[in-house]
């Protein structure tokens, strides 16, 4: 733990180019085995049982660029315990993860990524900005202060697994069964559900460029137009850049293939954006015309 520690903080004092440190952390509860031992009556007495505590356990990993090619230094911390999961905790955590990188090189471009759990997240974000600011307020005043500020990034990122956790358990909560052994066959059906259409997706995903390779592109057709712009409206598409690109490529089936006006096979990304256009919507088929 030690090793690894000083040897990512001597790379980030030597190292000239940019850097980028990113940590996560999360907390997770623990039963850890308790032996207690006393006399009573002048005998030697052992009780032994299970407690439950609150672990921190959190990693980081230092990035840089030496001769084109990307150099990982991993920063690992044995699991710390805690009283509660707040943002004071998650902070003090954090601080205690790695020394303050502008502290270590006062110059140079430097990003900072944290991701951790949804709870208190704003405020422990609060708390990680303003101690980058007053690293940074310590440096001397003038040029040096500010392009320092300017050369330091902050990405704060919430986990998304404990949202999709927590919507799942408080939107099922009313229908999972009281008996632990049912709950568990109700969640092994609800997995099986989340996993199947997220199979069909990965499927559906996986044929969109052999789709797209079958557009024909025809001469453009701009009339109606208005009339195209409204039908995307009705299909509750917000985006209007979406729209306007979905006007002007005019998509149509015309004797089971798909047609694409001619002017749009001459965007530099007509694939990514064709797929994109699909995405965004969520209704490309249905507001395509069968003529």
């Amino acid at each position: 733990e030690a090793f690894l520690r000083r040897r990512a903080v001597r790379f980030v004092e030597r190292h000239t180019g940019a850097v980028l440190f990113s940590a996560q952390g999360d907390c997770t509860p623990a039963q850890v085995p308790m032996s207690f031992v006393g006399s009573a009556g002048g005998r030697r007495v052992i009780r032994t049982g299970n407690a439950g505590v609150e672990l921190m356990v959190q990693r980081g990993f230092v990035y840089g660029f030496v001769n084109s090619e990307t150099v990982c230094m991993p920063v690992w911390q044995e699991p710390l315990q805690v009283e509660t999961t707040s943002s004071w905790q998650y902070f003090a955590a954090i601080r205690g993860l790695f020394p303050p990188i502008r502290r270590l090189r006062p110059a140079g471009l430097i990003v900072l990524h944290f991701a951790f759990d949804r709870a208190g997240f704003s405020s422990t974000v609060r708390l990680l900005e303003q101690q980058m600011h007053l690293e940074t307020s310590l440096l001397p005043a003038g040029a040096r202060r500010t392009m320092a500020s300017l050369t330091q990034l902050f990405v704060a990122t919430p986990c998304a697994l404990h949202d999709v956790a927590g919507s799942i358990r408080w939107s099922s909560r009313d229908l999972m069964p009281r008996d632990k052994e049912e709950a568990k066959g109700f969640l092994k059906v609800l997995f099986c559900g989340i996993a199947a259409l997220r199979n069909s997706f990965d499927i559906l995903t996986k044929g969109v460029p052999d789709l797209l390779a079958m557009i024909r592109w025809e001469p453009d057709d701009h009339s109606r137009a208005d009339e195209r712009r409204l039908l995307w409206q009705w299909l509750d598409i917000s985006d209007d850049a979406v729209i306007d690109d979905l006007v002007q490529l005019h998509p149509r089936v015309v004797g089971g293939d798909i047609v694409c006006n001619e002017s749009c096979r001459r965007w530099d990304d007509a694939i990514s954006r064709v797929s994109g256009l699909g995405d965004a919507s969520g209704h490309l088929r249905l507001g395509i015309p069968d003529l």
